[in-house]
């Protein structure tokens, strides 16, 4: 049974809606994560575990033909494994099904009220009465943690930027290395692209998976250095760069990622999917500062 009836606070102290009533009043689709993981009924509950252990998820909405009809929770299934050595049926032998759901248009502060009350961590959230996307107790921390710096001024959270989204710890090659190492990372790490850079990690260019298949389209050609084939006319960013900014460049350019700089040297890099990702779990911090215009 979907519901989304709940108890009034019995706790001390300020609720959350208290907390969030000195916001503008805001909707479940201002920080809703859309295309959240699901699965079905009639899947075997070891289908459901693995998704909840190669997701990093609390908790799964059980779906049948787009509507929810349950939940299958980590905590659930690591106390049922604690006193059983196996697990055998299907999910629907095992999901929760009495649960809490909410509509896109739904009150933040109805659902912050209903996650601090009861135990499960997050809740399904329905757009005309079929699933859409999920609303955690992290996604709430995430719309709201600007609001608690010290220096924090009134208003609307920043502006995200591209050292807020950006992969550190990126794959890089050198000039000098062998064009056969840079294809190797290409093919094993599903990467579309490669900084070169030099030692102090300086930009030099770019050598893509364009630039090696033209390499291999032409057999004339002797294999050599990455310089030798790398694209040295490089779009690059600072990593103070706004991410509406990065979307706009990445969405009108035939690259899929950017090299993000400091200095003028080379700290991370940003993708298409990063932006996708970060819009879709970040919606009120990136379109906010719209609204507030």
């Amino acid at each position: 049974m979907v519901k989304k009836d709940f108890p009034e606070s019995q706790g001390q102290g300020r609720s959350a809606a208290a907390v969030l009533e000195a916001d503008a009043p805001r909707k479940a689709r201002d920080i809703a994560r859309f295309g959240v993981a699901t699965v079905a009924p009639s899947q075997p509950v070891y289908e459901a575990i693995r998704i909840l252990v190669q997701e990093k998820v609390n908790c799964l909405p059980v779906v049948r033909d787009k509507n929810v009809v349950g939940m299958v929770a980590e905590k659930d299934i690591l106390r049922l494994l604690s006193a059983r050595q196996f697990l055998p049926g299907l999910v629907e032998d095992y999901m929760t099904r009495d649960i809490i759901c909410f509509d896109v248009e739904d009150e933040l502060t109805d659902i912050s009220d209903c996650l601090v009350q009861n135990d499960f961590r997050s809740a399904p959230i329905l757009y005309e009465g079929r699933l859409a996307g999920a609303i955690s107790r992290a996604d709430f921390i995430r719309a709201y943690q600007d609001r608690f710096r010290p220096e924090a001024m009134a208003g609307y959270p920043k502006i995200p930027i591209a050292s807020d989204i950006m992969a550190c710890g990126l794959l890089t090659v050198q000039p000098e290395t062998p064009v056969y190492d840079a294809m190797h990372i290409l093919a094993t790490r599903s990467i579309t692209g490669l900084p070169v850079v030099d030692r102090s990690m300086t930009l030099q260019g770019i050598i893509s998976e364009k630039d090696v298949l033209r390499l291999l389209h032409d057999a004339a050609i002797e294999p050599g250095k990455v310089e030798d084939y790398m694209t040295r006319d490089v779009v690059s960013l600072d990593h103070d760069t706004t991410v509406p900014t990065i979307c706009e460049c990445l969405a009108h350019s035939p690259f899929r990622r950017v090299p993000i700089l400091r200095d003028g040297r080379v700290v991370g890099v940003v993708s298409r999917a990063d932006v996708i990702l970060y819009i879709l779990r970040n919606r009120h911090a990136v379109f906010g500062h719209r609204q507030a215009d």
